[in-house]
C-alpha cells in the first residue's frame, strides 16, 4: 500500500512592475485534502453508489459551499475508472448520492474509493488573506481571483478580499451585494484559477497538501471552454499530458479552426495557442497556431499552472497519467 505523500509548492504571483495596469498568473488546485473515509464499491445504480460498509455518518458529506456546489467528492482509486472524481450531494451510512447519473455504465463494483473534501478559497489563500493579495474597500482597489464557470460559456466568477470599515472584511464574490463570505468556496482538484494582480510588486503563495497517488486522473470536460489546472505537482508537456488521445473525444482537424485548442496564459493576459493537427501534407501532432509545420509536443505546461481548453465536440475526457513514481 502506498502511503499518501505530501508536498508544498511556492508560486510567484506576478506584479505589474509598474509598467502594466495588471498582471496575470495562472494557478491550479494541485494538491488533495486528506482522505476522510475509504471503502469499496458494492454496487452502483442511477446516481447512487453503495459501499460495502455501514460505518459512515449520515449526511456527513452532504454539504454545499456559498454557491450551492458540493463540498465533498468520491475518488476512484482502482478499476477502469481509476482517477475519476464524482461529486457528492448526500449520504446514508452505506451509500452516496452523486451528481452523476447512470453509474451502472461505469462498472464500478469492487473498486476502492476515498471520500475527500474539496479545497476552498481559504485553503489556498488563507481565511484572512494570509499571502497578502492586494485588498481594499472595493473591487477596483483589490486583486481578483477568476474562476471559470462550468457551463462551457467561458464566463467567469471573480473573488476578492474586502477590507471595508462598514461592509466588513473577508472573501467576497464580485456582483454579490449580500456581503456573503466566500472563504468556503469549493475548488476541486485540477481547477484552474487566474490571478489578476494590480500591485507593482510580486507576492508569493504556498500551495500544499496531499500529492495525488492514483496513477491516473480523469475529468470529463464540457463542450466549449474550460479552465483546468495541472493535478500533479510536476510539469507536463503537450505530448504527454493526455489532452489528446485517439479515443478520448478530442477534435483534431487540418487546422486550428476545426480542432480543439489549448491556450497557455502569459503574464500580460495574452495566450500562446496550440492544437493537435491531423493534416495529409503538413503532418500530425501538436502545433502552435500560426505555424502548422513545427512539432511542439515538448512545450511544457508548468506545475501549479492552468490553461484553457476549447472543446468543439460533445465530450472530451482528459486523462493525464501521473508524471512521477511513488
Amino acid at each position: 500500500m502506498v502511503t499518501q505523500p505530501v508536498g508544498i509548492s511556492k508560486v510567484t504571483i506576478k506584479g505589474t512592475g509598474g509598467v502594466r495596469t495588471a498582471s496575470f498568473t495562472p494557478l491550479s488546485v494541485t494538491y488533495e485534502q486528506s482522505a476522510l473515509f475509504s471503502g469499496t464499491v458494492a454496487s452502483a445504480s442511477g446516481n447512487t453508489l453503495t459501499l460495502s460498509t455501514s460505518s459512515m455518518s449520515a449526511d456527513a458529506y452532504a454539504g454545499t459551499d456559498p454557491n450551492g456546489d458540493p463540498t465533498h467528492y468520491v475518488l476512484l482509486n482502482s478499476g477502469d475508472q481509476e482517477g475519476l472524481t464524482l461529486e457528492i450531494t448526500g449520504n446514508t451510512t452505506n451509500a452516496l448520492t452523486l451528481t452523476s447519473n447512470n453509474l451502472e455504465s461505469l462498472s464500478l463494483a469492487g473498486a476502492s474509493v476515498e471520500i475527500l473534501a474539496h479545497a476552498t478559497l481559504a485553503d489556498l489563500f488563507g481565511a484572512d488573506n494570509t499571502y497578502g493579495l492586494t485588498s481594499g474597500s472595493s473591487v477596483s482597489s483589490s486583486d481578483l481571483i477568476y474562476v471559470m464557470q462550468a457551463d462551457g460559456s467561458g464566463s467567469w466568477n471573480s473573488y476578492f478580499y474586502l477590507t471595508h470599515p462598514l461592509d466588513g472584511t473577508g472573501w467576497r464574490r464580485v456582483g454579490d451585494t449580500s456581503g456573503s463570505d466566500y472563504a468556503a468556496l469549493s475548488l476541486p482538484l485540477d481547477s484552474g484559477l487566474l490571478i489578476r494582480r494590480i500591485a507593482a510588486a510580486d507576492t508569493s503563495i504556498y500551495l500544499k497538501g496531499s500529492v495525488k497517488k492514483t496513477a491516473k486522473h480523469k475529468r470529463v470536460l464540457v463542450d466549449g471552454f474550460s479552465l483546468v489546472g495541472n493535478p500533479f505537482p510536476k510539469e507536463m508537456n503537450l505530448g504527454a499530458c493526455g489532452i489528446y488521445a485517439a479515443d478520448n473525444g478530442y477534435v483534431s482537424g487540418s487546422s486550428h479552426t476545426n480542432s480543439d485548442r489549448v491556450f497557455v496564459i502569459a503574464e500580460d493576459g495574452t495566450c500562446d495557442s496550440f492544437y493537435y493537427q491531423t493534416h495529409p501534407f503538413e503532418g500530425t501532432g501538436w502545433r502552435r497556431i500560426g505555424d502548422s509545420s513545427t512539432d511542439v509536443s515538448s512545450e511544457l505546461i508548468p506545475a501549479t499552472s492552468s490553461f484553457y481548453i476549447q472543446h468543439r465536440g460533445t465530450g472530451l475526457t482528459w486523462n493525464p497519467t501521473r508524471p512521477y513514481s511513488l
